[in-house]
């Protein structure tokens, strides 16, 4: 638009107001504040002429805009999803160790054909769809699971982990003798407490934490052959912790000196919180694109 600056007269007023732009005095008209009568002036002309006329004079002068193309004209556009071969089979089963048939789908079954082992969720965007199939799989070490798989499974089991151990220390705390209260931590190395009703709640309770820890190894292991990586790792990331109470169990019955036994636990503890940080990391990693050595990818199957 005209970069010229004016100058304009409201109606009823000797005193001229400026210098806007043009655009500027076409923005106080929106707003109502001039009017197409107003009078405006550039400095150097000799007439006041109608803000309207002068706007329409203007907008007269502008060339034309190229017309917009239709969409007949507009050149296609390329597809997004590549094509892909798609191969005969996604793999052995990781329970039955039949080849999975793909009948040309570029996707994995819901479930195996031929022992009917639930494969993917229907909807892989659902976290209790994943922990569902996760939940199917507790005891499968073999084949891969995706991240969701991984954290649904996870965070469904420790919800129900929690809305089992806090009911059951209740109870135990109910059961417990009135000794048993006052030396509580010390009542654990008592013969006679797990014979107690408290000690038999805490048996069960020690049994419920053992059993939820297989089937979160197996997802994890999975998780871990998602990336291409070891299921090592899951085991060492549990057993090194149970290591750092040897040297304690040494210093407890003196059967080893104490800066050998407190350099061996702050050594192994170190150990295994490093180890806990490169875990957390790989189960935060995408999956691997594509097959590698422990199957196909449920979320990547060819790319």
């Amino acid at each position: 638009m005209n970069e010229r600056k004016y100058f304009y007269v409201r109606a009823g007023s000797q005193t001229p107001a400026g210098p806007h732009t043009l655009y500027e005095l076409a923005r106080l008209k929106d707003m109502g504040e001039l009017q197409e009568d107003t009078l405006v002036a550039s400095s150097g002309e000799s007439e006041w002429l109608k803000l309207g006329d002068v706007l329409t004079a203007l907008s007269t002068a502008l060339p034309p805009l190229p017309p917009v193309p239709s969409s007949m004209a507009l050149p296609p556009v390329p597809g997004s999803i590549p094509t892909v071969e798609v191969p005969e089979t996604a793999g052995p089963c990781p329970v039955c160790g039949q080849e999975i048939p793909l009948n040309g789908e570029p996707v994995i079954p819901e479930h195996c054909p031929h022992c009917g082992l639930l494969l993917r969720a229907q909807n892989p965007d659902n976290f209790w769809q994943q922990f569902k199939v996760a939940l199917k799989k507790i005891f499968i070490m073999r084949g891969r699971a995706t991240r969701m798989e991984y954290w649904g499974f996870y965070i469904f089991i420790y919800i129900f982990s929690i809305c089992i151990s806090i009911p059951l220390s209740i109870i135990q705390v109910i059961l417990m003798t009135e000794s048993q209260a006052l030396n509580y931590g010390e009542h654990f190395l008592e013969a006679n407490f797990w014979s107690s009703p408290a000690g038999t709640v805490q048996l069960i309770q020690f049994a419920f934490s053992f059993l939820l820890y297989i089937p979160t190894i197996s997802v994890g292991v999975r998780r871990l052959h998602d990336i291409g990586r070891s299921g090592w790792w899951m085991w060492a990331m549990y057993l090194l912790p149970v290591l750092t109470f040897i040297p304690i169990i040494g210093l407890i019955n003196k059967s080893i000196n104490i800066p050998t036994g407190l350099i061996t636990t702050l050594i192994l503890a170190f150990i295994s919180f490093a180890v806990s940080i490169v875990v957390l990391i790989f189960m935060l990693t995408d999956s691997q694109k594509g097959r590698n050595k422990y199957g196909v990818s449920p979320k990547y199957p060819w790319l």
